[in-house]
């Protein structure tokens, strides 16, 4: 449960709740871990795994929400929107973060 808090927002944990969530949470960490790396600062003071969520749209797009520090960090890098791409397997979790200007 702990872990769980520390890497998901409770949106994201609903996630739990799927006959097997695993492959859809280890997408959505891979999510958080390249959005850090668009960011160009990685995980750490500048911005929490919590900062990025990786929700579902309408039609099942991952969908980011940014937190105060992530939309911080959104405006100071001249960009307007986060994008992700997401894949996975039931053994491989990829995911793909480009800044939108």
């Amino acid at each position: 449960d702990a872990f769980l808090a520390k890497v998901f927002t409770p949106a994201e944990q609903r996630w739990l709740a799927k006959a097997d969530p695993l492959p859809s949470l280890a997408a959505r960490f891979a999510a958080k871990e390249a959005a850090s790396k668009a960011f160009g600062t990685g995980i750490g003071a500048e911005l929490a795994l919590t900062s990025v969520a990786i929700l579902s749209g309408p039609d099942g797009e991952p969908v980011v929400e940014l937190d105060e520090r992530g939309r911080a960090l959104l405006a100071q890098r001249g960009a307007t929107r986060l994008l992700v791409s997401l894949t996975h397997t039931d053994d491989l979790a990829q995911a793909f973060a480009v800044l939108v200007r």
